[in-house]
């Protein structure tokens, strides 16, 4: 047999699962600690010790943490970014209003640069400035210079001085707002390749040589060379994955999930076992970020232990947007006491979550979230572009078989398809996604062969 750990970490509080494929078996605890690293791996060895399973045994190591969070808080290194604008159409920072927090903001340096032969001042600058990261929005680019000519003019400047990121990384997280994507992206590579870096030393010491993914905002998993390029996908992955984690444990591929915070009731639907995407952008404080997440319905409740009627009336008022088919999905009610909604009782299947789940649902959900793979294309509308949709699809299997999806098991399709009209010719960006299961017993990749950044 086979096993997996789910990992919930939090500024203050780290939570690990080891499970099997469907069952959950151990769980371990850490709160107030001052050194992330000596907690995670106090956590992981106390969660090997309880179990008793013998590492070589494991073969996923599945985390949620939000590394903008981490890095803002100062608990993993922050960096200097370099934004280089490039050519002479229009480019916007960050619009009126938004901003990325003084903690962050600082951290960036702006360059705009109208020819390429002006390209080695602006780096010049950028190095004396202490940049460490580019960033480049190459669509908004010089109409004569392609992104490979641009990386290999980079490359011939200043070989080695920088890691630069461009947006052709980014078409699946939208092109709208694409800057505010790129800064804030670029300014927690540093601190999440430190965080894999040190991470790949804990699981060494303890033997366990397992395949390592992270839980994305999507609530679905993305592979370690994904996240160290985008942990922009990592925001409140922490909080989103108590979502997958409750449906999970109740073995419900598509139901509603009802759940009181403190002072909130939040609302979701999940679908085949991914929640239900919004169609709004993400918001984060004053900025906001073109990144596909989940709809989540957010109603404020008075204080106190009984939930008034005016509270319940809201959330009714959300299911019934939710059940729009009349579909009278299963509910998951977490953190209420199912006597505060016998109405529920008859028109839908109720299963209430025992209080000792809710403790481990964020771990048990990066543990148990189905593996994410995507891949897209710029399509022109002709009679080819069918053609180039089924090339996309093989290409999608094809880094899903990679990445350790389990294609024998049921995969869950999904295409979208937005028209980039800002472009010249009549294009769009098409985007297979894929969902599945990980392999249960895969070809192990051990953490030695990580030796720094991807």
């Amino acid at each position: 047999m086979h096993y997996k750990i789910g990992l919930h970490i939090e500024e203050s509080k780290i939570t690990a699962v080891l499970c099997t494929k469907n069952m959950f078996l151990e769980n371990f605890s850490l709160e107030n600690f001052s050194d992330i690293f000596y907690a995670i791996k106090r956590v992981l060895k106390n969660l090997l010790n309880k179990s008793g399973v013998n590492p070589g045994k494991i073969t996923h190591l599945n985390i949620a943490t939000d590394f903008g969070q981490l890095v803002k808080k100062g608990v993993l290194p922050r960096t200097r970014i370099g934004y280089l604008q490039l050519g002479t159409k229009p480019i916007h920072n960050l619009k009126p209003g938004e901003n990325l927090g003084p903690e962050f903001e600082k951290l960036i340096v702006t360059s705009k640069v109208f020819e390429v032969n002006n390209l080695f001042n602006t780096l010049q600058h950028f190095q004396e400035s202490g940049v460490e990261i580019v960033v480049i929005n190459t669509v908004l680019s010089l109409d004569n210079i392609g992104e490979k000519e641009l990386l290999k003019k980079i490359d011939d400047f200043c070989r080695g001085k920088f890691k630069v990121m461009t947006s052709e990384a980014f078409t699946d997280l939208g092109f709208i707002k694409r800057e505010n994507t790129l800064l804030y992206n670029g300014l927690l590579i540093k601190g999440t390749e430190k965080f894999f870096s040190e991470l790949s030393t804990i699981c060494n010491s303890l033997d366990l040589y397992c395949n390592i993914y992270c839980l994305t905002i999507n609530g679905t998993l993305m592979s370690l060379n994904r996240t160290t390029m985008l942990p922009v996908k990592t925001i409140n992955s922490t909080s989103i994955s108590w979502l997958v984690g409750i449906c999970n444990l109740e073995q419900l591929k598509n139901c509603l999930v009802i759940r009181r915070g403190d002072s909130h009731i939040y609302i979701a639907a999940i679908r085949n076992g991914v929640p239900q995407i919004s169609p709004f952008p993400y918001s984060k404080e004053n900025l906001k970020l073109n990144i596909s997440h989940p709809n989540v319905f957010k109603i404020s409740v008075s204080s106190g232990k009984k939930i008034s009627s005016a509270d319940k009336e809201n959330v009714f008022n959300v299911l019934k947007r939710l059940n729009l088919q009349d579909e009278f999905l299963p509910i998951v009610l977490a953190g209420i006491p199912y006597e505060e909604f016998p109405e529920l009782f008859y028109s839908n299947l109720v299963f209430p979550v025992h209080y000792i789940f809710e403790g481990i649902a964020g771990a048990y959900g990066a543990a148990s979230a189905l593996l994410e793979v995507e891949s897209n294309k710029i399509l022109v509308y002709k009679k080819k572009k069918k053609i180039e949709v089924e090339n996309l699809w093989q290409t999608v299997y094809r880094k899903a078989e990679q990445e350790g999806m389990d294609l024998e098991q049921e995969v869950y399709k999904s295409v979208k398809e937005t028209p980039l009209r800002y472009l010249p010719d009549e294009v769009s960006l098409v985007q297979a996604i894929l969902y599945g299961h990980l392999q249960c017993c895969p070809s192990l990749s051990p953490n030695k062969s990580y030796n720094g950044p991807i």
